[in-house]
């Protein structure tokens, strides 16, 4: 469960743009996290500017209900990053679960001008070579908003991934309008592609809120379906 909890968390992504040159604004997003119909969760995300050109896309989870009496654990995500020719580019990725019976602390820094990604997780530190468009694990949600506004329908990241890369698939695969807290949505739908892997993943991204999920769906092969849906938005 803490390893789908943590996907849905990457993927509970979202950002207003402009189609050229985009000047981020500023939000707070709140998203209701299930397991099946029952919530067990809150996710907030924020963007902020954070001077010199640069900007910081931060995510927050908590347990909440019931499950809160056994779930301490809370997980804290940012990334600082810039734009680089229209395009997202990661500068210092942060991650920290805290408030369990283990904390877990890890910091990646990309160094653009000497093409390295160096990795520090519990006081160990190693470097591996940057890949063309690399990304962190909240940069490239920015990337993809950016790409759909670019009227793309795949996507293709190499995600910075602790001591290696993954490469993060994604299509357009329909359109559909969802019913959410927000009212009735028009939403552009987008799968991952995981090959070799029975577990899907869903988003709904509204083009009416500049692209931002709304819902997002991960069904595990045991049958476990996870989801965020958004709640309210302040800022857009």
């Amino acid at each position: 469960m803490q390893r789908s909890v943590s996907f849905l968390l990457l993927l509970a992504f979202l950002l207003p743009a402009a189609f050229a040159a985009p000047e981020p604004t500023h939000f707070t997003a709140y998203y209701t996290m299930s397991k099946g119909s029952v919530p067990i969760g809150e996710v907030q995300r924020s963007l902020t500017p954070a001077g010199n050109g640069q900007f910081k896309f931060e995510s927050t989870m908590h347990a909440t209900g019931l499950i809160a009496a056994f779930v301490k654990d809370r997980i804290s995500e940012s990334s600082l990053w810039t734009f680089r020719n229209e395009q997202v580019r990661p500068q210092i990725y942060t991650y920290r679960k805290s408030g369990g019976k283990k904390s877990r602390d890890l910091k990646l820094e990309f160094d653009w001008q000497h093409q390295l990604v160096k990795n520090t997780i519990a006081g160990k530190e190693w470097e591996m070579a940057l890949l063309p468009d690399s990304q962190d694990k909240l940069s490239y949600q920015l990337a993809i908003m950016y790409d759909l506004q670019r009227g793309k329908t795949e996507f293709k990241y190499p995600i910075a991934d602790k001591m290696k890369f993954r490469n993060y698939y994604f299509k357009v695969v329909g359109h559909e309008t969802l019913a959410t807290p927000l009212g009735s949505l028009p939403t552009v739908k987008i799968e991952r592609v995981m090959e070799g892997d029975e577990k899907t993943t869903v988003l709904w991204c509204a083009p009416g809120l500049d692209f931002l999920p709304v819902r997002i769906e991960q069904n595990e092969k045991d049958g476990d379906e996870f989801s965020l849906m958004i709640k309210s938005v302040e800022g857009l």
